[in-house]
């Protein structure tokens, strides 16, 4: 042991050896322990707290792989559907094209078959002795001569243009937005590898996580943004400068004569329309007269048959003071109203030919339900009365 080995041992043991010197040494040690266990649990607490992340990433990325699931199967759903009415749809104008040609076909036959009737009248008469030719030429002149005046209609062009169908380009483009969110697939991808790599999950990440998978879905299902058609706008009715919302007023608007503008009552449509697979949208509603519901475009537009509640074209759902009705064709059905209505989400089936009407509050309440076969495009339709005021939120 060096010189200064044995001077410290020695100092040590001089300073244990009294009573106040072991107190000393006792204290400083115990502090010093303490120290250590205080690292110890600070270690003990961030080994806790990984252990917590670790779970919460795992429970996280569950949640978002079901989501996203979810979120595919519903685009294979919603693709299989845009297949299926885009094959109705080229098949509805391959029929059209064939009808036309077969039409136009028969016509061709029926002169060609008159033609050749007068033609062997005409042969048959060139055989028969004179008196008879003289008393039969002039009424076969006549026939020869109206059969000359026949109109050859011109026949359809036999070919397939597919750019006559707005409907099938309107179904393709409407598809291909549901798979506008790659972007933010790869932000949740980002978000997941941060998560991953770097310690215990940030709140604000996790959040991201949890919301954003919603989001898609909510784009995936919502794929319609829906405006109003001022063409179609009672002049008793006011419109948002983006089309979203229309409130009814006294005084009427300096809207130009049209005839798709309804007249008697103060009604909307929407520019879109629907002719096949789901739909939803949500309505935010203000005041005690309100219509929410669909028609058909060639619903008509003055006179009591342009009511949405009476007419065959359109299914309604109205509001009076603390009344509420499932109307179309004249037919009510009182619908019971526990509490004010402040939204209403309406889901459309058309294939189905379904149509629901939801109250949401915290949860969704089912207000009614329309049965019917749809024949034709049917337009989210709208009715504001006295002092009313919709608007549009999806």
């Amino acid at each position: 042991m060096s010189a200064v080995g044995r001077t410290t041992s020695a100092s040590l043991v001089g300073r244990a050896t009294s009573a106040v010197g072991r107190a000393a040494l006792a204290k400083e040690i115990q502090s010093e322990v303490e120290k250590l266990q205080r690292v110890r649990q600070n270690c003990i607490t961030k080994q806790k707290n990984f252990e917590k992340s670790a779970a919460e990433i795992k429970t996280h990325t569950s949640e978002l792989k079901g989501k996203l699931s979810k979120m595919f199967s519903e685009r294979r759903k919603k693709l299989d559907e845009d297949e299926k009415c885009a094959l109705r749809l080229i098949d509805e104008h391959e029929h059209s094209l064939l009808s036309g040609i077969r039409d136009s076909s028969e016509t061709f036959h029926s002169m060609a078959e008159q033609i050749r009737l007068v033609d062997e009248e005409a042969q048959n008469l060139m055989q028969e002795d004179s008196i008879s030719f003289i008393q039969k030429s002039m009424e076969l002149l006549s026939k020869v001569v109206e059969t000359q005046k026949l109109i050859f209609p011109d026949p359809p062009e036999p070919a397939l243009n597919l750019s006559n169908l707005p409907q099938l380009k309107k179904l393709m483009e409407e598809s291909e937005m549901s798979y506008s969110t790659t972007d933010e697939l790869g932000q949740i991808h980002d978000w997941m590898e941060s998560t991953c790599g770097k310690g215990p999950a940030e709140p604000a990440i996790i959040a991201h996580i949890q919301s954003k998978p919603s989001s898609l879905l909510l784009q995936t299902r919502e794929l319609s943004w829906l405006t109003l058609d001022p063409n179609t706008a009672s002049k008793n009715l006011v419109l948002s400068v983006d089309l979203r919302s229309v409130r009814y007023s006294e005084k009427e608007q300096h809207y130009p004569s049209n005839p798709q503008r309804f007249q008697t009552y103060s009604q909307i449509l929407c520019s879109q329309s629907f002719y096949c697979g789901h739909h939803s949208w949500a309505v935010e509603t203000g005041g005690s007269w309100w219509g929410i519901g669909i028609a058909y475009k060639n619903i008509q537009k003055t006179g009591s048959n342009s009511d949405l509640r009476r007419t065959s074209k359109a299914w309604c759902l109205y509001q009076g003071i603390n009344v509420l009705r499932a109307c179309h064709n004249s037919k009510h059905t009182l619908v019971p109203l526990k509490s004010f209505i402040e939204k209403i989400q309406v889901h459309l089936n058309y294939d189905a030919g379904t149509l629901a009407f939801y109250q949401v509050t915290d949860t969704l309440t089912h207000l009614h339900t329309f049965k019917t076969i749809f024949t034709q495009p049917v337009y989210p339709a709208f009715c504001c009365e006295n002092n009313t005021w919709l608007q549009l939120l999806n």
